[in-house]
């Protein structure tokens, strides 16, 4: 499973100072005090070029903390190289274990983010630093079915549930919201296993400034989850290893052949209208 985007911001300044000699003062104010004068200061802001996400140490940031980042596993982590003011910085691989050949529907749950400060459930992260411009939805769509060569689980899907959002340390901007579906959603439906339309999980509002800065998505919580005054969503605690579940119907669990299987699941943010 792929990712898509990530978060930081980088300022083009320059301080201009009057009174040099030979400069005309024209920047000074006339306080109406002999022994006063006002030097000013400007400052040009450009856009990043890129969110600075994710960070060349491979953490990420702890969705269950104030402030804390987990060291990830790249073997259970995948990061976005590409650069961009807006982007999907980082996301967790879904490891369903093993499954058998059965007469019933097969569920299965993805096995939690191993850390060492516990597990986690599965993870995205994101992030926005584009200038003067608001307003995003992150969207998952399962773009290819679970395939063994040229065996298909058909019907399979994903689901997932117990979601919160995390702003980043210090983002005290005006966050943005899970969708009404977006707590709990399934992706994939039909014979071919792929999900036909995209589900819009998390939203951010352009008329309200809503969004701004980096943000961990997270689908099943620890143990020890104790749900903070930032946190968007509610959670529920000792979940990690229960909130992503995949489902194979009947009909397709009496019939699977052997091997090893691999789905898409691909996350999005969506700017247009």
């Amino acid at each position: 499973m792929k990712t898509i985007t990530k978060s930081s911001s980088v300022l083009l300044g320059v301080l201009l100072l009057s009174s040099m000699s030979g400069v005309s003062a024209t920047a000074a104010t006339v306080t109406g005090d002999a022994t006063k004068i006002d030097s000013t200061g400007s400052v040009i802001v450009s856009e990043g070029d890129d969110t600075g996400g994710p960070d060349t140490d491979g953490k990420v940031p702890d969705p269950e903390t104030d402030g804390g980042v987990i060291p990830s596993n790249p073997d259970e982590v995948d990061y976005n190289g590409e650069k961009g003011p807006i982007k999907l910085e980082s996301v967790s691989r879904l490891n369903f274990g093993k499954i058998k050949t059965s007469t019933k529907e097969i569920k299965q749950n993805a096995a939690a983010l191993e850390t060492d400060k516990g597990p986690r459930g599965a993870m995205v992260t994101f992030a926005d630093i584009r200038s003067d411009v608001y307003g995003y939805k992150i969207q998952a769509q399962l773009t290819e079915p679970f395939t063994s060569g040229n065996n298909v689980l058909n019907g399979a899907s994903i689901s997932y549930k117990n979601a919160i959002a995390k702003p980043e340390k210090d983002n005290t901007n005006t966050p943005g919201r899970f969708t009404a579906e977006g707590a709990a959603f399934t992706l994939g439906s039909g014979e071919d296993g792929k999900s036909p339309n995209a589900v819009t999980v998390f939203e951010a509002d352009a008329t309200n400034k809503e969004g701004k800065g980096r943000y961990a998505l997270e689908f099943g919580q620890s143990k020890d989850y104790v749900k903070l005054p930032s946190t968007i969503g509610t959670g529920a605690a000792d979940t990690a290893d229960k909130s992503v579940e995949l489902k194979v119907p009947m009909k397709t669990a009496a019939n699977m052949a052997k091997g090893t299987y691999q789905a898409k699941v691909t996350w999005s943010i969506v700017t247009a209208p």
